[in-house]
């Protein structure tokens, strides 16, 4: 089962120290609970280490229906837990308030649109409709889940008794994904600011070679009334540019099997962050009968760059004595309580990130037992980001994202050989363009000889005068448009672009990715049972940890 955050921005209020079992712990011990359903309750009863019994665990269970995903009220602490083809309301006791029917439903995934909205001529059957996505919008009062059937739609559910507000299901933007794997969707709702703006999702999704139909990566616009035409619209969209990234076509020809879980996500700050599965194309051979390699990206965007400017991904995973965890299972965003604060030099504010890795880089389905639990901290990851920004806009080294840009391009300097840094400027590309088959983009020829390859056009990024007015250009399909690069009047001072904790990108030298990887520190190694899910909360000034296993254990 999938593990949320109290709330879609922030958790929920610190524990007193002087109080026996803080709330926030009842949310992770009901997170941890209920994760693990299927395998713990026959050890409930069972004796003590030390003599007696244990006292039995609430419980809920769906015996006809899988449990995929789980939210907990921050201030009811009501539990709302997603399933296939059901959404149930839970008291914070765990006893059963209300249930929603979700499936199944007449659908056959090859139906694009579903077959709501328009005939199919694939065949219809009974088809279970998994949760993938399961959020609060307190601002709304409604619940968001999304499933994997009729192309991925989602619906809107009142809060207090589930009745259903909304179901969007009309216009392409409405289908986020018709995988039905239940952990490999992640979001993260943006409430507007009080009383003006609107909330937003930002959502990353597995496509399944469906780049036609369905972006990876996305920023949508959560509207307050649920039947808006506008509902799910990209945040930004023009001619080039919008709040999207696709998985490019060449890439998929080149790895039919390509593409992108996402396992966890969060908010820190003025970031969103994500924790993904991908295929390794460095380590992977396109043949198909070869051995599948994956690794571990952290992906950050600005909550507030509806162009993703912001857009990096960095490798991460940890090491222990020699072995290396590349396989990310699940992670938690916690602050760390007095004693480890101090232990790692934060302040009791600062965000940590509890991570679950398996060993190596094989078998993403059914990764090795072999498993190890580790901690970032966010402050270390932030100068790891930005210290490769910072290097990139020096010129210094490529972009680096070889799944997405299908060709290395060299990092440019912010400051041109007169001292002015390039800044976009809006002239005129002379480029002709020859469109492809498929008409993803063309054959970009430039005054000054250079041209890009078919499929995905890029131009060389430089001074006006060198290039003639040449233009940098990203791949349509993969959400970035032309970008056209000229000096423009030097300001105040000489001097690279300034480029701190906060920065939220440019139009050049994105998008971005990072070539060493983030280490985290490993705090347990588990040979036997293989650990899937975790879960921290601070006690008394302490921070207590509670990892799940496969045989539905928990370890402390």
């Amino acid at each position: 089962m999938k593990l949320a955050p109290a709330g879609p921005e922030h958790r929920g209020p610190r524990p007193q120290p002087a109080m026996l079992l803080p709330p926030q712990s009842l949310q992770v011990l009901l997170l941890l609970l209920l994760l693990l359903l299927p395998g713990m309750w026959a050890e409930a009863g069972s004796t003590r280490a030390g003599g007696g019994l244990q006292p039995p665990f609430r419980t809920f269970s769906a015996s006809d229906w899988g449990l995929t995903h789980l939210v907990v009220h921050e201030q009811t602490g009501e539990v709302y837990v997603g399933a296939v083809n059901r959404i149930y309301k839970l008291s914070g006791n765990l006893t059963l308030l209300r249930a929603h029917v979700t499936g199944p439903v007449e659908d056959n995934e090859k139906c694009y649109p579903p077959p709501s909205v328009q005939s199919c001529p694939h065949g219809l059957g009974s088809t279970d409709n998994v949760n993938k996505l399961l959020l609060l919008d307190y601002a709304a009062n409604r619940l968001l889940a999304c499933g994997s059937a009729s192309q991925g739609i989602c619906q809107f559910l009142r809060l207090d008794d589930l009745f259903k507000l909304g179901e969007p299901h009309h216009r392409k933007e409405h289908y986020l994904s018709s995988v039905r794997e239940a952990g490999s969707m992640a979001g993260v709702l943006i409430a507007g600011p009080p009383g003006q703006g609107q909330a937003k999702l930002f959502v990353g999704t597995p496509i399944d070679g469906k780049s036609e139909y369905f972006p990876t990566l996305s920023s949508r616009r959560l509207m307050a009334n649920e039947e808006d035409a506008d509902m799910f619209g990209f945040v930004y969209q023009d001619e080039f540019v919008s709040s999207q990234l696709k998985i490019p076509s060449d890439t998929l020809s080149k790895f039919p099997a390509f593409d992108i879980y996402y396992v966890y996500s969060f908010r820190s700050e003025q970031f969103v962050y994500y924790l993904t599965l991908q295929l390794d194309t460095q380590l992977t051979s396109p043949d198909a009968a070869g051995e599948h390699f994956f690794t571990s990206k952290i992906v950050r965007l600005c909550v507030d760059d509806p162009k993703f400017y912001s857009y990096v991904e960095f490798p991460i995973g940890c090491e222990q004595a020699g072995v290396e965890y590349r396989l990310v299972q699940d992670a938690f965003l916690s602050r760390p309580g007095r004693a480890l604060a101090r232990q790692l030099g934060l302040a009791e504010d600062e965000d940590v990130l509890f991570t679950v890795f398996a060993q190596g880089q094989k078998n993403r389905v059914k990764p090795p037992k072999e498993s190890a639990l580790c901690l970032f901290t966010l402050r270390a990851i932030k100068e790891k980001i930005k210290e490769r920004i910072q290097s990139c806009y020096r010129g210094e080294g490529k972009l680096s994202l070889p799944w997405l840009l299908n060709k290395e391009l060299g990092c440019i300097n912010s400051v041109s050989t007169a001292g002015a840094p390039l800044l976009p400027g809006p002239i005129p590309c002379p480029c002709p363009l020859t469109p492809n088959r498929d008409n993803s983009m063309g054959v970009i020829h430039t005054p000054s000889g250079a041209c890009c390859v078919p499929g995905l056009a890029f131009g060389l990024a430089a001074p006006k005068a060198q290039l003639g007015g040449a233009a940098l250009f990203y791949p349509l399909e993969s959400g970035f448009g032309p970008r056209v690069l000229a000096p423009k009047a030097a300001p105040s001072h000489d001097g690279p672009l300034q480029i701190d904790d906060d920065f939220c990108g440019q139009d050049f030298n994105q998008p971005l990715g990072g070539t060493v990887t983030i280490e985290g520190m490993p705090l347990f190694v588990d040979k036997d049972d293989g650990l899937t899910a975790v879960a921290a909360y601070d006690y008394r000034g302490r921070t207590v940890v509670f990892a799940g296993t496969r045989s539905g254990r928990i370890r402390k």
